[in-house]
């Protein structure tokens, strides 16, 4: 009974994928739907009255929900903690989940404060462990002074004159090896250790030491007191318990040895020279593989499932980051409800996101969610325009579920900055960004409508030689850390997997546990709600025997399975290797191609490919034109009568053009996730599409098997030359601080803080531009109006309706003029970096938290005194270009 409701949860989002309507409209919009955020509790110096001030807040802005996070606190706020757990807390916690349910809004929590689990009832004993592997010499007549309590009868005196002996034996978990040149007994010695970690940021009573991760005992006394905290709320409010991304220290547990023995088939004890890198470097590899196997499934074993398990017996779902563990990535984030990446930059490998999302595919997860924004550029520099960017790269790789990083509960009172967290984009009402978030939480709002209510569609599953990465002879563990991709960027799938995106063909990423799930079902390699047309062995080096029979019984069965260049030759791992290396040599010799480089296997075919752009012809897997244009981001799903594509033009220029799709149809749609408009596309064939796409503008195409019924969409092509905007502009501050500078008026638009007054400098907040002009013709009354440079989002007002907001490329809008007389107000909002530039330079001390206090993107003292003043307002040039309907 424990999992019913997550499955009934989980059962109703599935039936919205596979029942989306044949229509050009967005779907009903839910909480989902909606971006989240990470809400930091500082302290836990939270009232009811704050709480519901903060939940009215994120519901106006349109923010679907809360990740309640507990973390250290604010100084001169002692007397306002609520230590983390007390009963208090607990009623603060009932009571926010609560008020969110009533208005709409999500609620999901850790199980701890800060990250990395702990505290409470895990003592030293139970905490993360690291292995401690010491090598010693000693002569013969050493050996009992070293401790070891019962010494085996055969070393009794021996000193080493029969070098024929075969013997190691062990001494509780010590080796005891004999060195024939040196003459004595080489010991190595296992003990393990703290690793130091403890309870990240933790807030006050959350305190302790971190759990051990790959200890089900460890794992149960973590989860002990938050059993008991939790049996007295209301948990029904409560969606989710999410674990943060894996940064424990630890690579050991009490019972490692016998866990190893249990599941690789031979005693560690025995290679624990190899296991430090001593000895013959197959040895080491296949060693050192295996040990990582087993933290891999220890991991997943001893405490992710268990995570579940205990969520799930509560009525909640388990949203995780796997990334950073050691684990098999792709395994770890399939076992969970909501697998969830992570972005920093822009600048992020690709395949790093798409491990979450070829999961979710994989599995039929309809959620796959991304921590956003952590640290898109320095504080109070991060703009609006710059997180669309991430959000666009997000989406394109199959992201569906955006949380910011985040918001932080700051009370009314509090004195500008107020209270902030020193890694994030600072998504707050203190920040000046918030004044136009709504518009980005929309635009959010209506992609993920469509993304999470569509299916995926990609056509070849990429296998992740993770062996290969296991059996590196170099260090331990194998953290496999969003931060360093190297586990990916330079390994063979990696290495396939850009080549595809070059050549317009989607993939997925799949483990060796995922495969064997799979099954064959009209030629392609099907799974619960996705199928593909292939699977693609990178040129790796080592392949289990296990996966080698699931893929030659997928071909068996009727699947193409494609073999770059050559078979992995090796067999992972050291019990038996040569046994099962041996079998693999003997099965690949009965896989020789013929000359057209296939080999026929049952019903399928197994095809060695020298260049996947011919192989893939080939296989007449054609992939999507779209990929020849230049730093053109997209996705393509399916829903219930066609495709879905989502389009980001991240280049500098315009699009426009008739745009191939490699999927036919027999009517297309196009809507814009910005202003919410759709209609019916202009198409030719059964693949192309007519396509308007300014630079740095998105738009869903959705194309169907038969006639959509919906109103044509607007094509406007220019009808004239562009005009300057000329007349006076009447600035004037309306919101901000710390003052509001005095109105004034500009003939030439400049930045603001070119005004000698220096209010004008520090001022964060936004200015009213308004301005009267007639229409430049009056006998064309349709104009794209484009407000050139604006320093840094904009709503924007026509004779007194509001008509959008731009806080992104391109910053531009359609409008209908009157001939005569037109009023334009433009409001104008700029970046906090100026004024908390002010507050250091005045030397006003702003930081005033514990623990790490507030650091810079570097993990620095903050400083931003140095900082040049950046332009702020509307920068322009305005101008207006006369426009007119396309025809076709």
């Amino acid at each position: 009974m424990k999992r019913i409701l997550p499955l009934v949860m989980f059962a109703i989002l599935t039936n919205i994928i596979c029942s989306a309507e044949t229509t050009a409209e967005w779907p009903h919009f839910t909480s989902s739907h909606k971006p989240w955020t990470r809400w930091w509790w500082h302290g836990n110096a939270v009232d009811s009255l704050e709480i519901n001030r903060h939940l009215l807040e994120f519901s106006r802005v349109g923010i679907g929900g809360v990740e309640v996070t507990s973390i250290y606190g604010v100084r001169g706020q002692e007397h306002n903690t609520v230590p983390y757990l007390s009963d208090r807390y607990l009623a603060l916690l009932d009571y926010t989940a609560q008020q969110a349910h009533n208005l709409g809004l999500g609620v999901d929590i850790p199980p701890g404060s800060g990250w990395r689990c702990g505290g409470f009832d895990v003592s030293i004993e139970d905490a993360d462990t690291r292995v401690v592997i010491e090598k010693d010499t000693v002569g013969a007549g050493e050996i009992y002074q070293k401790s070891f309590a019962k010494m085996p009868q055969a070393l009794m005196g021996f000193s080493g004159d029969n070098k024929k002996l075969d013997l190691i034996p062990f001494i509780a978990d010590n080796l005891i090896t004999w060195q024939p040149e040196s003459g004595r007994w080489v010991v190595y010695s296992v003990t393990q250790k703290w690793s130091g970690a403890k309870v990240k940021r933790a807030a006050p009573g959350g305190e302790g030491y971190s759990f051990n991760p790959y200890s089900i005992t460890s794992t149960k006394k973590m989860l002990r007191p938050f059993t008991a905290a939790f049996e007295k709320m209301d948990r029904k409010n409560i969606r989710c318990i999410f674990h943060d991304s894996f940064e424990y220290a630890g690579d050991w547990t009490e019972d490692f040895f016998s866990e190893f023995e249990n599941r690789r088939g031979y005693d560690l004890r025995d290679y624990l020279p190899e296991l430090t890198g001593i000895g013959a470097l197959e040895t080491i590899r296949r060693v050192k593989c295996d040990y990582r196997e087993t933290v891999s499934d220890l991991v997943k074993e001893e405490f992710i499932l268990p995570l579940q398990d205990w969520a799930h017996a509560r009525g909640w779902l388990l949203r995780n980051q796997s990334h950073g563990s050691p684990a098999n990535l792709l395994d770890l984030y399939s076992a969970v409800d909501i697998p969830e990446t992570e972005i920093f930059r822009f600048d992020r490998d690709p395949c790093v996101l798409k491990f979450a999302s070829s999961a979710a595919h994989i599995m039929g997860k309809p959620l796959v969610s991304a921590e956003s924004f952590t640290w898109q550029d320095e504080h109070f520099t991060v703009t609006l325009d710059t997180m669309k960017r991430s959000a666009d790269l997000l989406f394109s790789n199959g992201i569906n579920h955006l949380f910011f990083h985040g918001t932080t509960f700051t009370p009314q009172q509090a004195e500008w900055p107020g209270w902030l967290f020193y890694a994030s984009s600072q998504i707050n009402s203190q920040n000046t960004i918030w004044t136009d978030l709504p518009a980005f939480n929309s635009y959010i709002t209506h992609c993920q409508s469509l993304l999470q209510t569509s299916s995926p569609d990609n056509d070849v599953l990429i296998y992740w030689p993770v062996y290969d990465v296991w059996s590196d002879p170099e260090g331990l563990n194998k953290h496999l850390a969003i931060h360093h991709p190297q586990w990916i960027s330079e390994n063979p799938a990696g290495l396939v997997a850009r080549q595809l995106t070059s050549m317009g063909i989607s993939y997925d990423f799949v483990s060796d546990n995922q495969l064997k799930a799979a099954r064959v079902q009209n030629d392609q390699i099907g799974f619960s709600q996705a199928s593909y047309k292939t699977v693609i062995i990178p040129e790796c080096e080592f392949l289990p025997l296990e996966t080698l029979n699931t893929v030659l019984e997928l071909a068996n069965n009727g699947a193409t399975i494609v073999i770059e260049n050559q078979w992995p030759a090796k067999v992972p791992g050291l019990q038996e290797w040569q046994m099962r290396q041996k079998i693999v040599a003997e099965t690949l010799v009965s896989l020789h191609p013929g000359d057209d480089g296939i080999c026929l296997w049952g019903r399928g075919r197994i095809v060695y490919c020298k260049n996947l752009q011919r192989t893939f012809e080939m296989l007449n897997i054609k992939g999507e034109p779209l990929a020849g244009l230049a730093k053109l981001l997209w996705l393509r799903k399916k829903h219930a009568s066609g495709y879905l594509y989502f389009l980001a033009n991240h280049s500098d220029t315009r699009i426009e053009k008739w745009l191939t799709f490699a999927r036919p149809f027999v009517s297309a749609a196009i809507l814009d996730p910005l202003t919410g408009q759709t209609g019916s596309a202009k198409i030719r064939d059964d693949s192309l599409v007519y396509i308007q796409l300014d630079a740095g503008q998105s738009l869903f195409i959705k194309t169907y098997n038969d006639t959509v019924s919906a109103a044509a969409w607007s094509y406007w092509q220019t009808n004239g030359e562009s005009v300057s905007l000329q007349g006076t502009w009447q600035i004037d501050f309306i919101r901000g601080g710390p003052e509001l500078p005095p109105s004034y008026t500009q003939d030439k638009l400049q930045s603001w803080t070119r005004k000698t007054n220096p209010d004008y400098a520090r001022f964060a907040g936004t200015a009213r531009y308004a301005i009267t002009f007639a229409a430049p013709d009056r006998e064309s009354l349709h104009y794209k109006l484009d407000l050139g440079r604006i320093a840094e989002s904009a709503h924007i007002v026509l004779n007194g309706q509001k008509i959008g907001t731009r806080f992104a490329r391109p910053f531009t809008l359609n409008v209908e003029l009157e001939p005569l007389a037109n009023e334009l107000e433009i409001y104008v909002t700029n970046l906090a970096a100026n004024r908390i530039r002010d507050l250091d330079r005045r030397g006003v001390e702003w930081r005033i938290f514990y623990d790490i206090n507030f650091v810079n993107i570097d993990y620095q003292q903050f400083d931003a005194s140095p900082w040049p003043i950046r332009e702020s307002g509307l920068l322009g040039p305005v101008t207006l270009t006369p426009l007119a309907k396309m025809e076709f």
